[in-house]
């Protein structure tokens, strides 16, 4: 059996394993279960597991354990559903087995079962017999408290099972749940005999019934019934009445409750099922805002991620760029979400010379960044080392290659500038969009590319060009997000892409700054897109030598 502590911490619900051996409970960071709250003290407990057995023991705590609302003064041992209070903080032992699946059988009549429509179940009013009325009010006032807060999932469906408990007789009651498949899946069950042949008085076509029709079933006499001749379980578990309801959820039934009795002198009624119908309906509800705010929890943790990831990338990306002396420099990234696989950097390397680096990281997202995040730190700590750009292309190439998937790589444009003889010696690994040299009265000069991409290929060999920088000269650089920015069309249907770069480059550079230069290249970008998200990330490095 695998044990867990489950519950809120904060507002955030967290699950330990329970593993064989002690482990210390507290508020201490290096403590197994590490619960950042004041009121728990940083060694609280020790809870110790032998095979199935839990034992629980206080350490001297200076606000307390307690078991069940019981305070724990010596060692405990525990079982499935104990709620443990360390100071404010309280936890649920769960106890997780394999859950049976349903046995359900094939046939396909409901003869001899009782069917109501959820309009009937909603308009004739519920516990119309004596005292039904009163039963199920009795047990929806006990629900206020279980209703608005939050618990763990495993306790909403035992919590669920203790309502039915709580209104009808039942010798065997389940609660199943649909998988993404549609499939019924076995959430909580409980048995009042203590075991059960796991099979239930329940057919595919009944379960069909209540999910597609929000029909809740009385099976009056599951042991005269012909359909179940064949279900050994409902002869060996004596079944004489069974019920099943939708779990609705006013929107669309999530699941199925389902109860049955052995009792042959007061069987199940028409009473007891719109009583059932009633309360899966408020369970239902239940369950799936405990859904939804699970999921919204887990959204709102995803973007916390998202935007500590976005600010550790702008972290990395250094704004204030080393820039030449008699040289203009500018550079300017936009992701397409909040964090991207574009990458520049300018370093300062001695001797008056400069490594300029742009790249582009296949992919977009999570992956594409945590790559760009590697090569951007092995590129700085290589280029101050080697001030050679093949060397460091190609001890970079292997470490991604050797410690990313076939389908990471990234396309690099590396140049090392000798700003003493106004000259880059650069490598373009595969990166398409070819840099380029703009002179004025010139045809742009294209740095075209000297390998391949970056970590794509086992053996990849890499040669360096150089150009020089003459006075007005500027070297332009950019990632394939700005002229392959294009709106969003149908599947089949050609994209309209923003086009080259150069041109406006050329007609603009030696007229304007190198920063509004840049502002107007993205500027233009985003009309062009018209409001509209850019689909990639848009990079975009400028070095203009002016004297």
């Amino acid at each position: 059996m695998d044990f867990e502590l489950t519950g809120l911490v904060g507002d955030a619900p967290r699950r330990w394993s329970i593993p064989q051996g002690a482990i210390r409970i507290g508020r201490g960071t290096e403590l197994a279960v590490s619960i950042p709250d004041r009121s728990v003290s940083r060694e609280h407990a020790v809870l110790e597991r032998t095979g199935d057995t839990l034992r629980l023991q206080d350490l001297g705590s200076r606000n307390g354990t307690t078991v069940n609302g019981e305070r724990l003064v010596a060692p405990r041992d525990l079982r499935g559903g104990d709620r443990i209070a360390f100071g404010n903080v309280v936890l649920t032992v769960e106890g997780a087995t394999e859950q049976p699946r349903p046995a359900l059988t094939d046939h396909l009549r409901l003869d001899s079962t009782v069917k109501l429509g959820w309009n009937e179940v909603r308009t004739i009013a519920p516990g119309a017999a004596a005292g039904g009325a009163a039963a199920l009010f009795d047990v929806i006032s006990n629900l206020g408290e279980f209703l608005v807060l939050h618990q763990p999932e495993q306790q909403i469906y035992d919590a669920c099972l203790d309502a039915v408990e709580k209104l009808i007789p039942f010798e065997r009651a389940c609660l199943l749940l649909l998988d993404d498949n549609r499939e019924a899946v076995l959430k909580a069950a409980r048995y009042k005999s203590g075991t059960s042949t796991g099979a239930l008085a329940l057919s595919r076509t009944m379960v069909d019934t209540v999910i597609q029709e929000r029909a809740s079933l009385h099976v009056q006499d599951a042991l005269a019934d012909p359909r179940f001749n064949v279900a050994q379980s409902v002869i060996m578990e004596r079944i004489r009445s069974a019920l099943v309801v939708p779990l609705f959820d006013n929107t669309k039934v999530i699941g199925v409750l389902y109860a049955d009795t052995r009792e042959l002198v007061s069987p199940y009624t028409q009473d007891h099922l719109r009583q059932l119908a009633w309360l899966g309906n408020i369970l239902a509800v239940k369950i799936s805002n405990a859904r939804l705010l699970e999921a919204a929890r887990d959204q709102e943790r995803i973007q916390q991620e998202m935007a500590t990831a976005a600010r550790i990338q702008r972290a990395l990306l250094v704004q204030d760029l080393p820039c030449p002396r008699g040289y203009e420099l500018h550079a300017r990234l936009e992701p397409s979400t909040e964090v991207g696989g574009d990458l520049y950097d300018v370093r300062e390397l001695g001797d008056n010379r400069y490594a300029l680096v742009l790249g582009d990281v296949v992919g977009h997202g999570v992956g594409a960044a945590l790559l760009m995040a590697n090569a951007l730190a092995a590129i700085r700590a290589l280029a101050g080392e080697l001030q050679d750009p093949v060397r460091i292309v190609e001890k970079v190439h292997r470490q991604i290659y050797e410690t990313t998937d076939p389908a990471s790589y990234l396309t690099l444009f590396l140049a090392i500038l000798d700003a003493n003889t106004h000259t880059l010696e650069y490598v373009n690994a595969g990166h398409q969009e070819a840099p380029c040299i703009l002179r004025a009265g010139a045809e742009p000069l294209p740095l075209a590319a000297t390998g391949p991409p970056v970590g794509l290929l086992p053996v990849s060999t890499f040669e360096s060009g150089r150009a020089s920088l003459p006075v007005g000269a500027m070297l332009a650089a950019w990632s394939d997000g700005i002229p392959e920015a294009h709106l969003p069309t149908p599947d089949d249907a050609e994209p309209r892409f923003y086009g080259e770069v150069e041109p406006w480059l050329d007609q603009m550079s030696e007229a304007l700054p190198l920063p509004e230069l840049g502002a107007q290249i993205f500027a233009r970008v985003d009309a062009f897109l018209g409001g509209t998200n850019a689909p990639d990330d848009r990079t975009l490095l400028l070095l203009r030598r002016v004297s």
